[in-house]
């Protein structure tokens, strides 16, 4: 018997990158809100894609929802 791939955690940070992405907010009203630069949101958004092994910041929050990552 195979056994599964451990499920990797988000960060708290990339936890709050993710819901104000699944509220709307673009990279650069997060970078505001968050007060960090949108390069690092960018590299948050990377590491949630990654961590949630998704293609794409839409397919992670749909994921995210599902997993009830986030609500």
């Amino acid at each position: 018997m195979e056994a599964k791939p451990e499920v990797k955690t988000l960060s708290e940070r990339e936890t709050e990158v993710l819901k104000l992405s699944a509220e709307g907010c673009g990279l650069k009203q997060i970078a505001i809100l968050l007060n960090i630069s949108e390069d690092t949101v960018d590299t948050h958004s990377r590491n949630v894609v990654s961590k949630l092994e998704v293609k794409n910041m839409k397919h992670a929050i749909a994921t995210a929802i599902r997993k009830r990552i986030i609500e």
